[in-house]
């Protein structure tokens, strides 16, 4: 039930929320919260988590180049 997948998607949006009120800097909080606003076609919002996780991960990081196709994606380019 599509109704179902969004109120779920808000609560793990907003534990998302939570988790990074405490710890600011978690890459992997940032990409699943990036990932969740997708769901919840909150673009915007899922660019602000995708540019601070580039801002903050090491350059050798193997998921760079899938955050940096999808903040282009985002970003209309």
């Amino acid at each position: 039930d599509l109704h179902r997948a969004s109120k779920r998607h808000d609560r793990t949006a907003a534990a998302l929320e939570a988790a990074l009120r405490v710890a600011p800097d978690h890459l992997l909080a940032l990409l699943n919260l990036g990932a969740t606003y997708l769901q919840l076609d909150r673009k915007g919002d899922a660019l602000r988590c995708y540019r601070r996780w580039l801002e903050l991960a090491p350059p050798g990081d193997p998921t760079r180049a899938k955050v940096e196709t999808i903040v282009r994606r985002l970003e209309g380019r």
